[in-house]
């Protein structure tokens, strides 16, 4: 079974993944998917392609926008970092959704979207760092075209200090979604697991599972290095060691992690190899 997580019809089902959706966007924009090969491949920036963009309950196509200077980390590269959100419309115009305050960014290869909680309507899933207290994992919920804060995770607590998201699916096969992200991927290399929960207050994201070891981002680069694909026995993450030196194969089941390292290089030659099931 080829192990492309896709996401036209086929490729969603088998990680049930039915309620992402993706729309097309113009060349070069910000985004949370690209196509390779003619497969979109979610929450994988990779190395060329057109941009994809998720698309929201109104078709609006949704991307990064206003590159800013403000918080100056440029751990993505010359661009990476900017202020709003915006929505694209089909005769090019760019409504804003959401512009963050003075002293946050959006850092993040692009945005996400999918339907975390099950009601229907798509969240949109972000890196937002702040001049005080670095990065967090940020959900906002979508109202017409706005865009509110849902839940976060807590900021890494410090200036400088980034996480890169690497998937968002079904990624133990409980039918609910997950948030994969390696947790300062230079520096400290935890690959961590968030579920959208309603624990009576209000919605909040809570990590079910963290190991160390992994990483999914080199400095400078403006792409991830992490897929999910599924080679017929269930969903697993693919994603290079701390090191650098063989992409890992790991399974989410539970609250309990468990990985296992491939022959395969840590680069994207690697990752494509792995998304054909090689070292399956």
């Amino acid at each position: 079974m080829r192990g492309w997580l896709g996401l036209n019809a086929g490729a969603r089902a088998l990680l049930g993944l039915a309620r992402v959706r993706l729309a097309p966007v113009a060349e070069g924009t910000r985004c949370g998917a690209r196509s390779l090969g003619g497969v979109l491949v979610l929450s994988v920036g990779l190395w060329l392609g057109a941009g994809m963009v998720a698309e929201a309950a109104s078709c609006a196509q949704v991307r990064l926008g206003q590159p800013s200077d403000e918080y100056g980390h440029r751990v993505l590269g010359t661009e990476g970092e900017y202020k709003a959100i915006l929505a694209a419309a089909p005769e090019g115009a760019l409504t804003p959704m959401l512009r963050l305050a003075p002293g946050r960014v959006f850092e993040d290869v692009g945005v996400r979207c999918a339907d975390l909680d099950g009601d229907g309507a798509l969240e949109i899933v972000v890196v937002e760092s702040t001049l005080e207290a670095g990065a967090r994992i940020l959900v906002l919920r979508q109202d017409g075209l706005r865009l509110s804060e849902y839940a976060a995770t807590p900021p890494i607590g410090q200036r400088n200090r980034w996480r890169g998201i690497a998937a968002v699916g079904d990624l133990d096969g409980d039918g609910r979604l997950e948030i994969a992200e390696v947790d300062r991927p230079h520096l400290a290399g935890i690959l961590r697991f968030w579920r959208l929960e309603d624990g009576g207050s209000g919605a909040a994201l809570h990590e079910i599972a963290a190991v160390s070891g992994y990483s999914n981002h080199r400095i400078g680069q403006d792409f991830i290095t992490a897929a999910v694909r599924d080679c017929g026995s269930g969903a697993e993450l693919i994603l290079p060691d701390f090191a650098w030196q063989a992409l890992q194969a790991v399974r989410l089941r539970g609250d309990a992690v468990a990985a296992r390292s491939t022959d395969l290089p840590a680069d994207h030659t690697g990752l494509a190899r792995a998304l054909d099931c090689e070292a399956s």
